[in-house]
């Protein structure tokens, strides 16, 4: 075993090193003075990447298996962190065998299956695709929570990538307590109010059930409809 820092390393390598105080901003040159640097060697460019490479298939050779790698993406300080993965599962490794599938921007967004991803977390990719939440254990509850200000507005978007439209909303407004469902970019094709009427083509259902349009109720089939 070889060790920095110690003289008693635990596993094939180790490096002790001084933990940094907890604080809200960091210094890079006196917080991280006590520090493991993997660096570039001369000046960089845009678009220079470090990676840090882990080889578990195979014992010598350059058999990459995955990679943690740092981009400079802008002048100064900026930089992404990005996590490579390798999905060969046999044969020899080629160029494309390593593959990014999820990055850290420098403005903290995180993408998987996109390099520019445009919000705090930014799921992308060809095929169906599915984000599950998965309780394993009996008992209890699994949720998917909004949470805002009490003078916000929370929203669940169905957008089309041709048009850019949001053609399908489902929409929580916190200072009228009111949810709103729009459907082929129309707005307020259903509201429910907050003492629970339910109102189709109003914004403001008086009753429990307030239908500006008409009422159509379809009956079994071979009977006639019910039109209101």
């Amino acid at each position: 075993n070889v060790g920095i820092g110690t003289d008693s390393p635990h596993a094939g390598f180790v490096a002790a090193i001084s933990p940094t105080l907890a604080a809200t901003t960091v210094n890079e040159t006196s917080d991280f003075a006590d520090q493991f640097v993997i660096s570039n060697k001369g000046s960089s460019t845009l678009g220079d990447r470090i990676p840090l490479v882990f080889n578990v298939g195979a014992t010598s050779g350059n058999n990459i298996s995955a990679a943690i790698v740092g981009t400079r993406t802008g002048s100064g300080w900026g930089t992404a962190l990005s996590f490579w993965t390798n999905n060969v599962t046999s044969g020899s490794e080629g160029t494309d065998a390593i593959q990014e599938n999820m990055r850290l921007t420098e403005d903290g967004h995180l993408g998987i299956g996109t390099t520019a991803p445009l919000y705090k977390l930014h799921v992308s990719g060809a095929g169906h695709q599915r984000l599950l939440v998965e309780k394993t254990d009996a008992g209890g509850d699994v949720d998917l929570q909004f949470r805002s200000q009490d003078d916000s507005t929370q929203w669940i978007l169905f957008n089309d990538t041709d048009t850019g439209n949001n053609s399908g909303v489902i929409k929580y407004v916190h200072s009228t307590n009111k949810m709103h469902f729009r459907t082929n970019d129309v707005d307020d094709r259903l509201v429910i109010s907050n003492d629970g009427n339910v109102g189709i083509g109003t914004d403001s259902p008086t009753m429990p059930w307030s239908n500006h349009k008409g009422l159509h109720i379809k009956t079994a089939e071979g009977a006639s409809d019910i039109r209101l």
